[in-house]
């Protein structure tokens, strides 16, 4: 989030004047086993089909290469049903004005209500951030490291320019009951379409050690109801739970890789903490609001 960076540089000079193909190679191992399913189906779309409302899992064609990536799917949003709060390392890099921007922050995240801590990593070492959905009157709660620091806390709206340049969503999309359930509703709404190959790989690993499930789905040609020409969902096979996506722009020439726009990341996750109201407050005494 850019937010701070500005805003508490202004902030401080107003108290001052006295005025108020496939994955990066770390991550998915050599010599996966994988199946592969393609459908041609119907390709004529009509303006008005990007906007209508998405199928019910139960009107999914059960012979579409995407059913059962959606039921891999759906298991996994089986088993969020019983997380209520975790923490993580969440990793991230968005195409944001043509460059991609990476992040890596510590985040506390509780599902009711729903409510977030971050702590950045890298880049703005030291920066924390609060959102607690109903509370501060929805607006984010930050503070700076260093110099900036002296600002104090600093209150955004969510949608607003300043939180909003450094992040392609806002805060109260982030987690991973958030990202999975992205994920399928961009699946069930081009369920209804052809022109798709989905490759699952069922040895994968994230990073060195977390033994995942990988689908992958695939559009040859860019179409009006195709926002990615690839997407791919990382689930962890002993738990069920998500842990990353990827989704690529389609490339701009035959023969060239495709350009990455969005990849989060859940690593190091450990769930159904008990997290507490205090978990999500500036008067926190681990944290350096104050």
């Amino acid at each position: 989030m850019k937010f701070l960076g500005e805003i508490l540089s202004r902030s401080l000079l107003r108290r001052r004047s006295g005025v108020g193909r496939l994955i990066s190679a770390p991550l998915i191992s050599a010599g996966m086993a994988f199946t592969v399913v393609c459908w041609s189906g119907p390709q004529q779309v009509h303006a008005q089909d990007a906007g209508r409302q998405q199928q019910p899992a139960a009107e999914i064609n059960e012979a579409h290469p995407l059913a059962p990536a959606l039921k891999m799917a759906y298991e996994s949003r089986e088993a969020l049903k019983g997380v209520q709060d975790y923490d993580a390392t969440f990793s991230k890099r968005e195409l944001i004005n043509g460059k991609l921007k990476p992040q890596v922050c510590y985040v506390r995240i509780r599902k009711e209500p729903f409510s977030v801590y971050m702590k950045f990593v890298k880049p703005n070492e030291g920066r924390e951030v609060i959102f607690v959905d109903g509370q501060n009157k929805n607006m984010l709660l930050g503070h700076e490291t260093g110099i900036l620091s002296m600002a104090g806390t600093v209150s955004l709206p969510i949608d607003g320019p300043d939180a909003m340049a450094e992040n392609r969503y806002p805060i109260t999309m982030l987690g991973i009951h958030s990202l999975l359930d992205q994920v399928i509703r961009q699946w069930e709404a081009e369920a209804k379409f052809g022109e798709v190959e989905v490759n699952f790989y069922r040895n994968a690993k994230l990073g060195k050690d977390v033994d995942v499930e990988v689908i992958e789905s695939t559009h040859p040609k860019p179409r009006n109801q195709f926002r990615f020409h690839m997407t791919r969902l990382f689930i962890d096979k002993t738990t069920r739970l998500p842990l990353r996506v990827e989704q690529y722009a389609f490339p701009q020439a035959q023969g060239q890789t495709p350009p990455l726009v969005e990849e989060y990341s859940y690593v190091s996750l450990r769930t159904n903490l008990r997290l507490k109201n205090i978990d999500f407050s500036v008067d926190n005494p681990q944290y350096k609001f104050k």
